[in-house]
């Protein structure tokens, strides 16, 4: 065949049968119309331009006949169809037997076999390179019996109650069943079950109707029509096990719930004055976080305030612990769960804001236990406790009833399965309330069990969850399946940023940049030396073993391109070894000379003790906050590094100072190693970067260049808008490369050497 024969092709045009009338269901005396004179025309047509079509009658007569048009381009066009047609009887056996008996130029079809052909074949004959001419009706996607789902308010709104019953409030649910935009009646799916046939006009359509189809769709109709909000609001979801055979074209919520999980919170949630037994004044926003919280309270629903770092989370609930009691002075405690670098954070604004509240610190080799515990909770409003002591207490805390369990820093129950998270879930409270600035830190799965905290249920079973929503959005990008997600959560996640200048008008500037980083040739040369040693290694391991010694080559490596002595653990100088250490005591000197105060983060205590050695034996005054740091003696620390005249640096491991501290007197940021997580690294730099900083802060990030520091940099921006969702938060990530993306990672470039 010639390059121009190969731009013809057979097509197919399917033809529907001749109707007289417009619609089968437009008067219900008249008898059902559904013939089955469906007809495919044979036809052959060009690839450049499919207008250009000629019928096979034509070719089949004598090539002579043959449209003058194709005639200039082709040779023997019957030969052409005739290999056409034999190509394409392997994938529509339809079209076999007609060559069998014939020279065919249509074939004519049942009601059932237009269906098949329509459903089982068109896409295949059009992925093989066929032209298809189909109905207009046959769009994307084709008419089809489906089901909407239509939630709304029971005859009491649940937004009137007052004590509310959260998501298990009950509410109407009725099923429609819907051809397109159209509703069908009880009696019309009657008809369609009698019809028989699995292509039915209807409203001037041709619709593909199954038996067992029709049978679902009256099952639905007789369905309980009151669920509770948490089996109605997952109808249309992989997590509901009365599993729905019809497929859920619409899901609509009317009422109350349309406002709740369709608009933006500012349409259902009023902003409430600042309370006036509130020492304090609350922003704009705050108000609106103060009403959003009382909204859901006052109906029985929990939720995560999961405002960025520094928009006042802590205040906002204080400010509602007080508003609560101008209606009930009588209102039961507060449990609050926080990290043990926060404790004394929360008595204190408690205290500054709330002085009427009494505050109980249950933590310590001294706290209470059995009656003393007891009555202590009785007699105090507030009850603050840390992640550890709860867990070690939780068979006396699980019996008290409290009437508010609030979690500070909730990302810290991510872990589905680990003790701390169980012992968090069986307390019993009437209000749950999540605080956290990243309710996803890596994985969705944390968002699972923050919501799990708050609204037992409404996201399913942990399993339900993965397989409904986790596999799909992750591994898919399914953004049906996010959306689904999205308006499940809507009202129970409330999420602001301080640069949104809507939400806050005031705050400085804040801008990042990357030093990198040059090599020494001491650096160099060990980097080298242990890449190849261990990578020798990981080549020969298996499983287990090969992921200990690949995590044990990330360690030594990124201990390297800090300095050496951090790898080597030797008793040599410091200074002139780490080309990241002479880019540090440049920014160092730089602050200084500004007169500044400045933040710096490693995540190793090693090299933090190193840094401090370093530094303070320069004459810089450095502060050294790290997880072991006794409370009063880091408390002390802040008070001293806020009221500190002139330079001043504050030098803090990430996990202990990344959350729930305030440092705004600093106005820089030096990050020394890189977690490799974004929102990590976000929680720290927050420290500085948040309400009561007056300057613009300047963020610096120090990477080697041409080293693991950098390929994992680059690894980390190329997926960003995702990184909450996929990169872990540790290094385990890079276990799962191959040996060959292993060996691009860590290797060295030849402009790594300062």
């Amino acid at each position: 065949m010639t390059e121009n024969e190969q731009s013809v092709r057979l097509c197919f045009q399917l033809k529907e049968p001749d109707l007289d009338t417009g619609s089968v269901m437009s008067d219900p005396e008249q008898e059902p119309i559904v013939p089955d004179g469906w007809t495919i025309e044979l036809l052959l047509q060009s690839e450049n331009d499919p207008s250009l079509v000629v019928e096979t009658s034509d070719l089949w007569q004598s090539d002579r006949s043959t449209s003058k048009i194709l005639a200039r381009h082709l040779n023997q066009p019957s030969q052409i169809l005739q290999n056409e047609l034999e190509r394409a009887s392997k994938l529509y056996p339809r079209l076999k037997d007609e060559l069998d008996q014939s020279k065919p130029t249509e074939i004519k079809l049942s009601n059932s076999e237009a269906t098949e052909f329509l459903q089982k074949y068109a896409d295949n004959l059009r992925q093989a390179g066929f032209g298809l001419i189909l109905p207009d009706w046959w769009g994307e996607p084709p008419k089809q019996l489906g089901a909407r789902l239509v939630v709304g308010d029971t005859d009491d709104e649940f937004e009137t109650t007052g004590s509310g019953l959260g998501i298990e409030q009950l509410c109407g649910l009725d099923w429609e069943i819907v051809v397109g935009d159209d509703t069908l009646s009880e009696d019309e799916l009657q008809e369609l079950s009698s019809f028989k046939r699995s292509l039915v006009h209807f409203q001037g359509k041709w619709v593909p109707v199954q038996d067992d189809e029709v049978k679902s769709a009256m099952d639905l109709l007789d369905r309980e029509q009151e669920r509770t909000l948490e089996e109605a609001l997952q109808a249309d979801t992989e997590i509901n096990e009365d599993k729905v055979s019809l497929p859920v074209v619409e899901k609509r919520l009317e009422g109350s719930f349309k406002k709740l999980f369709e608009q933006d919170y500012e349409t259902w949630v009023e902003k409430i004055d600042t309370p006036s037994e509130f020492d304090g004044e609350l922003r704009s926003y705050q108000k609106t976080g103060l009403g959003w919280i009382s909204y859901l309270e006052n109906n029985g629903f929990g939720g995560c305030l999961a405002d960025d770092m520094g928009l006042g989370k802590t205040i906002q609930v204080l400010a509602r612990l007080v508003q609560e009691r101008s209606a009930d002075p009588m209102v039961g405690p507060t449990l609050v769960v926080c990290p043990l670098s926060v404790v004394y954070n929360w008595k204190s604004e408690a205290n500054k804001f709330t002085p009427d509240l009494t505050v109980h610190i249950h933590h310590g080799q001294g706290r209470m236990s059995g009656d003393d515990l007891t009555s202590a909770i009785e007699h105090h409003n507030i009850i603050i406790t840390t992640y550890g002591t709860a867990r070690s207490d939780i068979d006396q805390l699980q019996d008290v009833q409290f009437h508010r369990i609030v979690l500070d820093e909730a990302q810290k129950i991510k872990n589905t399965s680990a003790g701390r998270t169980r012992a968090i879930r069986s307390l019993s409270a009437h209000h749950r309330l999540a605080l956290t600035g990243t309710p996803i830190e890596n994985r969705l799965s944390e968002l699972w069990s923050i919501m799990e905290f708050c609204n037992p249920g409404l996201l399913g079973s942990e399993k339900q969850f993965r397989n409904a929503f986790s596999k799909p959005i992750e591994e898919r990008g399914d953004i049906e399946k996010m959306n689904q997600l999205r308006q499940l959560i809507r009202p129970f996640v409330l999420r602001r940023e301080k640069t949104d200048e809507s939400i806050i008008d005031d705050l400085p500037e804040k801008s990042e940049k990357k030093e990198y980083c040059g090599l020494t040739e001491e650096q160099a040369t060990l980097y080298k030396a242990v890449a190849d040693e261990i990578f020798d290694q990981i080549e020969q391991a298996r499983d287990i073993e090969r992921r200990g010694k690949i995590l044990k080559l990330i360690g030594n490596l990124k201990s390297i391109c800090n300095h050496p002595r951090q790898y080597l653990n030797d008793d040599q100088r410091i200074r002139d070894r780490s080309g990241k250490l002479t880019v540090l005591d440049d920014l160092v000197k730089k602050i200084s000379d500004y007169d500044e105060k400045g933040l710096i983060f490693t995540q190793y205590t090693q090299m933090a003790e190193l840094l401090l050695e370093h530094l303070r034996a320069q004459g810089y005054r450095v502060f050294y906050l790290y997880g072991d740091t006794p409370k009063e003696e880091r408390e002390e620390m802040i008070d001293e590094f806020e009221d500190a005249n002139g330079s001043c640096f504050f030098l803090l491991s990430l996990h202990a100072g990344g959350t729930g501290i305030n440092l705004t007197p600093a106005n820089y940021v030096i990050h020394y190693d890189r977690w490799w997580n974004p929102a990590v690294e976000k929680q720290a730099t927050d420290r500085a970067y948040r309400i009561g900083q007056n300057n613009n802060v300047q963020v610096y990030k120090l990477i080697c260049r041409g080293t693991i520091e950098e390929s994992i940099d680059q690894i980390i921006e190329s997926k960003r808008d995702l990184a909450e969702q996929v990169l872990a938060d540790s290094d385990e990530w890079v276990t799962e490369l191959s040996d060959e993306e292993l060996r691009e990672l860590v290797s060295l470039s030849a402009d790594s050497i300062v």
